[in-house]
């Protein structure tokens, strides 16, 4: 059987690729793993890496599905790197989904005016289906609003020559059109944008065909495309006209150097993290189980971009810092006594200052760092942070307490930018998205953008999908 269309992946990407094209077409297949299953192929010197330490919340309790991504994809990941994510629904995928940002001109600078029109146009479109709070590039009209606690309030409203306060966009689904979101009312697991919930959302009743196979291998076959599939037992290969490649820019790049046989270092784009913990002076009104962010504080130092994510303390914080922190267990419950007057800060770093590489060598994929860098990355880290701890004591918001954590290399929230819209090089896509040389092949994940700017790039990563997914249908091409 030869198909139209198939598209590789079941994360955010993928889904919204799927809904906009079954706007006028009545079927879709979608090739994408249960990670569940164990079916790997052989024990990775790698897996072990992989301990309570390095995993992000979402992830504790999926060590299985996490072998079996690592294992399948062929990577081999050393030892001073992460590549951290979430297995849900399919893919590794966006394991926060509750907070974004908008377009920005410098992360969009490849793209025609034509084009950002359009990928304007259908970000907007998917605006229209959630409730975002304050939002960049989004009328007034529409700007709707949530509760955050007065600790952050008395941040938002202070001006400062340098620094710029904000509350983050947030992404939901939004089923009672709430002018107002109580966040202490929120049920993270029906409401955020996950891929389950989006497909709960919008796709549950349509025609998607997924096929449970992992893509070893995409081979050229005269006028189509041959995948090779394998899902534990049995091989399957699938021929298409035309396939759409949304497997998260890790197994994206993967198969696409598989695919050209390329054997060069590419750069893994990402926003370094570094973490830190203080001690508010005043109890934090804060109820909530999830984790979004209340506050942004976004700068520039020393010429580079940076972005400060603020979070109350909860529950799933604490324990995490046990995880990480065996040796502080017991004084568990002093802390949980605490917990409302913990604050928690995520500090991002523009992707220029990205320390994660891949290369295939042989049949691996060596995804590594390199500590020179590291170096550079800490110094940077260090100056941020200690302007805005500064910048809270003399708010007079935090005691002259706090823990500073670097979660190493590859702990970002998001990879990008392997195979950039540029065109100019066989590792390129064009305006389109269209694999270099290979117009029946199209890349419509993080792989194609470097967003220098944006920290929170589901929204544009989504919009693009739903882009070109219009231009397929459209028949032009």
């Amino acid at each position: 059987m030869i198909y139209n269309i198939i598209i590789i992946g079941s994360g955010l990407s993928a889904l919204s690729f799927a809904n906009s094209y079954l706007e006028k077409k009545k079927q879709i297949n979608i090739i994408s793993p249960d990670f569940k299953n164990e079916i790997f192929k052989n024990q990775n010197e790698s897996l072990d890496l992989f301990d309570k330490k390095n995993l992000p919340p979402r992830m504790e309790g999926k060590k299985k599905e996490f072998k079996n991504y690592i294992d399948l994809n062929n990577f081999n990941v050393k030892k001073n790197t992460n590549i951290l994510g979430s297995l849900e629904f399919g893919g590794l995928s966006n394991y926060w989904g509750l907070q974004l940002e908008g377009l920005y001109e410098k992360d969009l600078k490849n793209i025609d005016k034509k084009n950002k029109i359009k990928l304007n146009k259908a970000f907007m479109e998917i605006y229209e289906k959630m409730f975002f709070g304050d939002f960049q590039n989004i009328d007034s009209h529409k700007k709707k609003d949530y509760k955050i606690s007065s600790f952050f309030e008395k941040l938002i409203k202070k001006k400062h020559d340098s620094l710029k306060f904000l509350k983050p966009g947030l992404a939901y689904f939004n089923k009672k059109n709430q002018k107002i979101l109580n966040l202490k009312k929120f049920d993270e697991n029906l409401r955020r944008v996950s891929p389950k919930n989006y497909y709960e959302n919008f796709l549950k009743n349509k025609d998607i065909r997924i096929h449970n196979f992992f893509v070893e291998k995409i081979v050229k076959e005269k006028n189509f495309i041959k995948l090779i599939c394998y899902n534990g037992k049995i091989r399957k290969y699938f021929i298409t006209k035309k396939l759409v490649v949304a497997a998260g820019t890790l197994s994206t790049t993967r198969l696409i150097l598989d695919f050209l046989n390329y054997n060069k270092e590419v750069k893994i784009k990402e926003h370094p993290r570094f973490t830190s913990c203080y001690l508010s002076k005043k109890k934090i009104n804060n109820k909530i189980n999830l984790m979004p962010s209340q506050l942004n504080i976004k700068g520039n130092l020393d010429n580079s971009d940076f972005i400060v994510d603020f979070k109350p303390g909860n529950k799933k914080f604490i324990n995490k810092i046990f995880h990480i922190y065996g040796i502080l267990k017991p004084f568990k419950i002093l802390f949980m006594k605490l917990k409302d007057r913990l604050v928690f800060c995520n500090f991002l770093l523009s992707s220029n200052f990205s320390n994660l590489f891949i290369k295939r060598v042989n049949d691996k994929y060596l995804i590594y760092s390199k500590e020179e860098k590291t170096k550079k990355i800490l110094y940077k880290f260090k100056k941020i942070e200690k302007k805005i701890f500064n910048l809270l004591k003399d708010e007079k918001l935090v005691l002259n307490i706090k823990k500073k954590y670097f979660p190493g290399n590859g702990s970002s929230y998001h990879y990008f930018g392997t195979i950039p819209i540029q065109n100019k090089n066989n590792l390129s896509v064009n305006q389109y998205c269209q694999l270099n040389k290979n117009k029946n092949i199209y890349i419509v994940d993080g792989s194609v953008f470097d967003f220098k700017e944006n920290k929170f790039p589901m929204g544009v990563i989504m919009a693009n999908a739903r882009r070109i997914a219009k231009k397929i249908l459209d028949e032009k091409l």
